[in-house]
């Protein structure tokens, strides 16, 4: 159904704010921190194909192949989340490949306007978007996107969370020799997707409310949550950190629990700043094998004081855990 055509149609512009230490960017707002796209974020469209249903968009880091044809104007107001999060990932305490590669390849995203259309190229029958590792594309249909109308016709419900497309576009940053243990590869997916975004925002201050709210009640702003409540049970840690990712997806509150861990390791621990995710990241990137790595994690602690350290960190802000 796809096949290529031809066609270029530029808009230009770019991010507007400050670069930060680690490479992301930021601006205080009304005294809150943010990452913000301008709002005119190069947007381009490189193909056009309406008998083979084909149309092809592209920003700065990421093209987009669509079944019809959506306009500039809506593909940037989706584009301003792509590149936020590439942003955010880029402030991490730790490199990233893709988005420090000398020569950039724009990723890939195929948006399907019918859903059966997305389960027949892939995607999983009741996901409302997916990350394909082996083809590298993130796959989302029309409606998951917040993509309304028919036929050349489309605008933008914003009112979409478009939670999992955040949580999916973060897998595909960081795909690289981090990606070996389940609770982390799932806990930094979520530790992006749960950052506050309205339109072109990515409300950082605003982030450990909505962590904390996805994981106990109904989300930031209502937008979905795990609905935990304050206690929440997690698997004993020497356990959770070495499961496959099959033994991951099999485990109660797996993902609630990577992102507790991911958080806590971020955000919590030590100096703040994520120091040990660092260098744990950085073994792993070496060569090292996952189990080895886990040792900068650990820093000279066993399981049960790190599960000590981590309950005491989210008792601080409400959240009790249990381990079991």
């Amino acid at each position: 159904a796809f096949v290529s055509g031809g066609g270029v149609e530029e808009q230009r512009g770019g991010f507007s704010e400050s670069r930060n230490e680690r490479g992301g960017q930021a601006r205080k707002a009304g005294g809150r921190v943010e990452i913000r796209a301008d709002l005119s974020t190069p947007v381009q469209r490189l193909e056009v194909d309406p008998a083979g249903r084909r149309w092809v968009y592209a920003s700065p880091h990421f093209e987009f192949i669509c079944d019809d044809d959506l306009g500039l104007a809506v593909v940037r107001e989706f584009v301003w989340m792509f590149e936020s999060v590439w942003q955010f990932c880029g402030s991490y305490p730790y490199d990233l490949p893709r988005l420090r590669a000398k020569e950039q390849v724009r990723m890939k995203t195929y948006l399907v306007r019918d859903k059966a259309d997305y389960v027949r190229m892939g995607g999983p029958p009741n996901s409302a978007g997916v990350y394909i590792p082996s083809r590298d594309v993130i796959l989302i249909p029309f409606e998951s996107l917040g993509i309304r109308g028919s036929n050349g016709s489309y605008n933008m419900d914003r009112s979409t969370t478009n939670f999992v497309l955040r949580h999916e576009i973060a897998h595909q940053l960081m795909k690289g020799e981090t990606q070996q243990a389940a609770w982390f590869i799932e806990g930094s997916a979520e530790f992006a997707a749960t950052v506050p975004f309205e339109v072109s925002r990515m409300l950082l201050t605003h982030h450990q409310n909505a962590v904390i709210s996805y994981l106990t009640a109904n989300g930031w702003k209502e937008q979905g949550g795990r609905k935990l409540g304050r206690l929440i049970v997690m698997q004993k840690l020497e356990g959770f950190m070495s499961d496959s990712y099959a033994g991951f997806q099999g485990t109660n509150n797996s993902y609630a629990s990577a992102l507790l861990l991911y958080y806590y390791f971020a955000q919590f621990e030590g100096d703040r700043k994520g120091t040990r995710l660092g260098k744990y990241v950085r073994q792993l990137q070496k060569g090292l094998p996952e189990q080895d790595a886990r040792r900068e994690l650990l820093g000279g602690k066993g399981y049960e004081q790190l599960e000590r350290d981590v309950a005491s960190a989210w008792n601080q802000v409400g959240i009790r855990l249990k381990f079991q």
